[in-house]
């Protein structure tokens, strides 16, 4: 397959492709109440990130054992199955003790300062990670320790694991915006592990503490922000947040790295997502009540 075939049916996947990722914290929202959610929302990055773990091994051992060709054909039964499977279990996406009532609230209701405040905090978010990931293999290509690359990932995957269990079971959780904060101010120093993957592994973990809590924590504000009956439209709009995040933090590392090496990848996009953090924190400042026409029920 030649690289602009590649290129458009790579966008056609994304166009068409089922988004398992919004659709499965919509629907924990739906079958978890509202105290429970920060616990269960906090398992399913736990989840994302065991994913990520074992998700790229488990590619490079199909495609290694087999072909290229046949590694992207099980990815795409791979979402086929659970597209079904979700079609057949049919999920509820709206909370059983939520009454909807009244017509359905307009978009211009409720998408104000406080929940794109949120939104930007999730592309902050992916910014940061996009820009970290590159930034880290740029550092091991820099040395010629590319076979470390799984380590270095595992160790970024563990410290968010730990993160996230932390995060579930805390009674009161720092907001997106300080968890933002914290892994873009994070993020600037480890270039100082450059050349030393022990080093890279160590200053990786940090940052990587406030990954699964800042992921889950955006779901958890975009669920409450958002009316039950937009909630579906909002968690999307989380997703496409995320993407954005990770087509803008990438390139970025990119120009950094080609001008400044990998240190210069994981200061530039740290200092973006510092920037991104104040432009969320102005718009959260807006705490106009959203109408959501919903009542919870006795």
């Amino acid at each position: 397959m030649g690289y602009w075939t590649l290129l458009v049916s790579s966008f056609v996947v994304g166009l068409l492709g089922v988004p398992m990722m919004s659709i499965g914290r919509q629907v924990i929202t739906a079958l978890v109440p509202d105290s429970q959610r920060r616990v269960a929302l906090s398992v399913d990055s736990i989840s994302v990130e065991l994913s990520f773990m074992g998700g790229p091994a488990l590619g490079v051992f199909v495609a290694t054992k087999f072909s290229t060709n046949v590694a992207l054909m099980f990815i795409g039964v791979s979402l086929l199955v659970a597209g079904v499977l979700l079609y057949w279990a049919n999920p509820p996406t709206v909370h059983e003790d939520e009454v909807v009532d009244g017509p359905k609230p307009r978009i211009v209701e409720w998408m104000r300062g406080r929940i794109v405040g949120v939104l930007v905090v999730c592309t902050g978010a992916t910014v940061c990670l996009a820009g970290m990931e590159v930034s880290a293999i740029a550092s091991l290509e820099h040395i010629g320790k590319q076979s470390w690359l799984g380590a270095v990932f595992f160790a970024m995957c563990a410290a968010s694991i730990v993160g996230g269990l932390v995060y579930g079971g805390v009674k009161r959780a720092p907001s997106v915006l300080v968890l933002l904060a914290l892994m873009a101010a994070l993020e600037i120093p480890v270039g100082l592990g450059d050349g030393n993957v022990l080093l890279l592994c160590l200053l990786l973990v940090p940052m990587n503490l406030m990954c699964a809590p800042l992921i889950a924590a955006c779901g958890e504000q975009i669920s409450r922000l958002a009316p039950p009956t937009a909630r579906g439209l909002a968690m999307g709009l989380q997703g496409s947040a995320f993407t954005v995040g990770g087509a803008i933090g990438a390139p970025l590392a990119g120009v950094a790295i080609d001008r400044g090496g990998a240190p210069a990848g994981f200061a530039v996009v740290g200092v973006a997502g510092l920037v991104v953090a104040g432009v969320a924190w102005a718009l959260a400042r807006q705490r106009k009540p959203v109408a959501t026409g919903v009542t919870m029920a006795p």
